[in-house]
This record gives structure tokens, C-alpha cells and sequence, in this order.
């Protein structure tokens, strides 16, 4: 499998879009305690994140032995591991790092495009089954005086995401700070495509933007948080800190992008207002049913919602329950990934065969997640627990694609259950307002 294919399993399963560097300063520590630093480190961190970054000049006393310490203990906890070196050289040169690199067990590592020979470094790096990171516009302030230097009517930073295209590599480092402004990085993504993923230095500690990074990142990216984790008294609880706050802003943004972007989704007539199942009238409608006939935006909600599952550590139920209809699709993708039972509530009884308001089997002391299309004042979604609960299942929480902030979380509370929603009305006029 390739690093992006491992990146994305990963991401579904541990509900994560981070990256930690481990830039872990020495002590005065003999190199055996160091190495168990940073094996503490990895052991207390890795369910939260779906790889670690390890800089070669915090490293450079350990051997490829020690290397392979880590690179093993990473892999056994199922994350990937990148080796920060920013390798620049020419090509036979850096073709020798490069299995060295290899030898230590890492999985991917960076890259200087300076010295103009990306494709052959790629070439070499992807021979070997390494993935290739190439530095395209850094974090620190003072890089911003050569990577956007004008050059023949591009800016250098411009000149080397090109280059990392032409070279097909799998990742490019982009600064999360004031670095790179939004416009710099919708550049990048633009000029290398959907794929790569985008590496961002610079959150936690340097302050870098997460909203600006995941907003113009695109679907794939990787957000690195360094020194606010690994010198934390508790790592483990500022890593799991970190991945929510990062990944429910992934969800987020992308969730109402989906809902924007999609022919037939977004509607919005202030003049003639629409009228909602609630009977309220409103100046904008979501409608999911729409996005349903779009085979890519369908897989990525889908996708979205797998992730949002697994970061609440929701995935290990019985069964998924939904309503009628608008629910289904999704409650049906998301029963099919989980391997799980499926059942919908009907709004009301059918009148012939069973009479069933609930279809499909719930067992008494069944653990259900309800997934949705999305709520407004929540008597659908309270109806629907409800009745599950009467069959003798436990609703852990009622997850949407859209809730529109309209007392869905307030009444769910109150007979405990949590709503939890990919996006919401606020996420999608703050970037209506953006894109304005």
C-alpha cells in the first residue's frame, strides 16, 4: 500500500489528522536514556496520531540501530514515521542517504528541492518504497526572504510545488504560520492537485493557523504539533487534546465544503424563505439528498463521518440506527464500513405486516449509534431514540451530517444523549462569508 493509501487508513481509523515531531532536546542523558525518552514519547502518544517526525539534528548522536528502535516501536503501534532531514544533494550523493534512511526504517522523509533534481530523488526515494516529502515554503519567518523571491514572474515556493508535481511526490512541507498566507497555500494545492498530502509545520507552539491550513489545504493534510506535546507533563493528554481540536476543524470545514461545492445541496432565498419540517420558515436550505446523487462528495461525507466515529471511540457498537428516509444512505454506508447491523425508525407505524415502527432487529442492551442527515429542533432524532431505547437498546450518540443549530443538542441532552454533527450552520456562513 502507498504512504498516502496508508495516511488514509490510518486517518479513518485512530480519527486523526496529526503528525508529532518528536524534537526532543537533550539532558545531559547517556544515548541509551535518550532513546528512552523518546520510546516513552511514542508509546503514550501514537493512538492519537497517524505519524512522527524525527529531525535528524535532534537524532544525530544515535545510531541506525537506535533508529530502528523507534521506526519498529512506531510501526507496531501503527503510525508511519517521516525523517526530517531535508536531504539536498546531487543525485548519487543523495541516492546514499537515501537507503541509509531506508535502513533506519522510516517510511518517508523530507527533502530540499534546491539543488533542482526532485524527479531523480523521487525516482530513487519510490524505488525503495519511500515516500518523499519535498520543503516548499517553510515555517520559520526568514524563509519568506528566498522562498518568495520572484522568479521570472513566479515566486520561488511556486517554482518548487511545480517541480514536486512533475515529480509526483507524495507530500509537500508548507508553513502553518504567517509564513504562508491562505493565498500562498490555495497556490500550492492548485498547482499540485488533490492528492499529495500537505505536511504544516508550525501548530502549538509557533502559533501557526489551523483554520487557514485545513481551509486551503485541501482533503489531504497532515498537521505536525511539536513542542506543545513532547514537552508537556502529560503528552498523552495534550495529544488527544490536539487530535480532537484539529480533526472535529478538519470535519468541519470539509463537511461545508462538500455541502457548498455540490450542485443541488446549498439553497438560499431570502426573498421567498423555505419551509422546514418543523414548520419554521428559513432564508437557506441544506438539502443531503442531493449530495446522495454525487458519488465523490457521497464517499467523502461518508469518509468524514468514519473519522468523526473513531475519534469519539464510538466504533465498537452493535448496531446503527437512523429514520426514514433522508438518513438511510448515510446510515447505510457508515453500517456497511463499520460492519455493523442497520435499523430505521419510521415516523410512524405501518399499518399491515408487522407493524413495526422499527425495522430491523434491536436486542435488548444493544449498543447503537444513530447516524442522520441532519437536525433542526431534534423531535425527529429524539423520536428516533426513543424508540430504540424502548426495544432495549443504548444510544451512545446521534451523529449528522448538518445540524442547524436549532435546539437538536439541547433536547438530546436532555433524555442523555449528545449530538454530535460533522457541520453546522456556523462553519457554513463563515465560509460563505470567506468565499464573499
Amino acid at each position: 500500500m502507498s504512504f498516502l493509501g496508508k495516511y488514509a487508513e490510518l486517518r479513518r481509523r485512530k480519527g486523526s489528522i496529526m503528525c508529532i515531531s518528536l524534537d526532543v532536546k537533550r539532558k545531559g542523558e547517556s544515548r541509551k536514556e535518550y532513546l528512552e525518552r523518546l520510546r516513552q514519547l511514542v508509546e503514550r502518544t501514537a493512538p492519537y496520531v497517524v505519524a512522527f517526525k524525527i529531525n535528524e539534528n535532534y537524532t544525530r548522536h544515535l545510531s541506525v540501530e537506535d533508529h530502528q528502535e523507534i521506526t519498529q516501536l512506531c510501526k507496531s503501534l501503527g503510525t508511519l514515521t517521516i525523517y526530517d532531514c531535508k536531504l539536498s544533494d546531487i543525485t548519487s550523493t543523495a541516492t546514499a542517504g537515501i537507503n541509509i534512511v531506508k535502513d533506519m526504517g522510516y517510511d518517508g522523509l523530507t527533502v530540499n528541492p534546491i539543488f533542482g533534481n526532485l524527479s531523480q530523488i523521487a525516482e530513487v526515494a519510490h524505488g525503495l518504497g519511500m515516500a518523499l516529502f519535498s520543503v516548499t515554503l517553510p515555517s520559520n519567518p526568514e524563509s519568506a526572504r528566498l522562498f518568495k523571491l520572484d522568479v521570472g514572474g513566479k515566486k520561488l515556493f511556486e517554482v518548487f510545488a511545480e517541480d514536486a508535481k512533475i515529480s509526483r511526490v507524495d507530500g509537500l512541507v508548507v508553513s502553518a504560520t504567517e509564513t504562508a498566507s491562505a493565498d500562498d497555500i490555495n497556490t500550492i494545492r492548485k498547482i499540485v492537485g488533490e492528492e499529495p498530502i500537505i505536511l504544516f509545520p508550525g501548530i502549538g507552539a509557533q502559533s501557526g493557523d489551523i483554520e487557514k491550513a485545513i481551509i486551503y489545504g485541501g482533503w489531504n493534510v497532515l498537521l505536525n504539533v511539536g513542542r506543545s506535546i513532547v514537552e508537556s507533563p502529560e503528552p498523552e493528554k495534550a495529544a488527544a487534546e490536539y487530535r480532537n481540536v484539529l480533526t472535529d476543524s478538519w470535519i468541519r470545514v470539509n463537511a461545508a465544503l462538500e455541502i457548498i461545492r455540490t450542485p443541488g445541496v446549498y439553497h438560499y432565498s431570502p426573498e421567498k424563505p423555505f419551509i422546514l419540517s418543523s414548520g419554521k420558515e428559513s432564508d437557506y436550505y441544506v438539502d443531503i439528498r442531493a449530495l446522495y446523487s454525487h458519488p465523490e462528495p457521497r464517499g467523502k461525507i461518508a469518509e468524514l463521518m468514519l473519522v468523526k466515529i473513531s475519534m469519539e471511540g464510538n466504533v465498537n457498537v452493535d448496531k446503527v440506527a437512523t429514520t426514514e428516509t433522508a438518513g438511510i444512505p448515510i446510515a447505510s454506508i457508515v453500517a456497511d464500513r463499520l460492519c455493523k447491523g442497520l435499523v430505521y425508525v419510521r415516523h410512524k407505524e405501518k399499518g399491515y405486516g408487522t407493524g413495526r415502527k422499527v425495522e430491523g432487529i434491536v436486542q435488548r442492551g444493544d449498543r447503537v449509534i444513530c447516524v442522520d442527515d441532519l437536525t433542526t429542533t431534534g423531535e425527529t432524532a429524539e423520536a428516533c431514540v426513543k424508540a430504540v431505547s424502548e426495544l432495549g437498546g443504548k444510544v451512545l450518540a446521534y451523529y449528522v451530517v448538518f445540524d442547524r443549530e436549532e435546539g437538536a443538542a439541547d433536547r438530546l441532552s436532555r433524555i442523555g444523549v449528545r449530538l454530535s454533527y460533522l457541520t453546522n450552520t456556523s462553519t457554513l456562513k463563515g465560509l460563505m462569508k470567506k468565499a464573499a
